[in-house]
């Protein structure tokens, strides 16, 4: 199931171009795709930059409160929505679920309320099909700037979990078993994350 993402006429500042420029070097801006908290606090979304061949994301939440200071990037002024936090999504439980929910369940971005469309067709490779699974409870131990690793509980199972959001997308001739992938025009397959999921020990 396809989901929304409200997109709101708002002013930012620092503007996103901005903020991904402080965290990654001046780069040109190529698009974006989201994804939607099922509770609608958390903005979540994936920036693309291109250069030339070269393909790069900075994927970020964006919340009204602190959610990991260590990951934090800035705090950025919405006209609409007042102060946001602007975190690395790795380091956003909220964020992590969902994309980990989209590669397993084989689903793919959200629609933005305004009709722009991301630069890349976005799915996700698993085959567990849209809204069979339930993602609940996850706790980060291991954040660096682009995996973290955790455990979650899946369908009422508590499981271990890496998520890796690769800042520099691999292009790829074949997509891997779990991973969310971007196909551009020329049907080029970009891998923008995977993850491993395994048992959890008790």
């Amino acid at each position: 199931m396809q989901r929304v993402s409200e997109i709101m006429d708002a002013t930012l500042s620092p503007t996103k171009a901005e903020v991904v420029e402080a965290v990654m070097g001046k780069s040109t801006m190529w698009g974006a795709f989201r994804f939607v908290d099922p509770d609608g606090e958390v903005g979540i979304e994936s920036i693309l930059l291109r250069d030339g061949g070269v393909v790069r994301q900075c994927a970020v939440t964006y919340r009204a409160d602190h959610i990991n200071p260590e990951h934090e990037l800035c705090t950025m002024q919405h006209s609409v929505l007042g102060e946001r936090f602007v975190t690395r999504a790795v380091a956003d439980p909220v964020a992590v679920l969902e994309f980990v929910r989209v590669i397993l369940e084989g689903d793919t971005n959200a629609q933005r309320s305004d009709g722009i469309l991301p630069p890349l067709d976005i799915r996700g490779t698993g085959t567990a099909g849209v809204d069979t699974l339930t993602l609940v409870d996850a706790e980060l131990a291991t954040i660096t700037s682009d995996t973290v690793s955790g455990t979650c509980v899946l369908n009422g199972e508590k499981k271990h979990f890496q998520l890796h959001i690769p800042l520099v997308p691999e292009l790829v001739e074949q997509a891997p078993a779990l991973a969310l992938i971007g196909t551009d025009k020329d049907g080029s397959l970009y891998v923008l994350a995977t993850v491993q999921v395994s048992s959890s020990a008790h």
